[in-house]
């Protein structure tokens, strides 16, 4: 099951960096530089990452809201 997890979170994280990099190739050369290159690597890196952390407890934070 963790092992699942982690792979879903590879995933979500991939395509998270893949929606960030064609958002870039489609911005203006004016957007572009009101945006500095380390700001795109930072999101594409360090936030996409934390997307991949957060995967596997996914399925733990469903169980909160029951109460039981």
């Amino acid at each position: 099951m963790q092992f699942m997890l982690n792979v879903v979170g590879l995933k979500m994280r991939n395509g998270l960096m893949a929606a960030i990099y064609r958002k870039c190739l489609r911005l203006s050369n004016a957007a572009l530089q009101s945006e500095s290159t380390g700001r795109v690597v930072t999101l594409m890196s360090n936030d996409a990452q934390k997307v991949r952390v957060r995967a596997p407890l996914l399925p733990i934070s469903g169980c909160g809201t029951y109460g039981g």
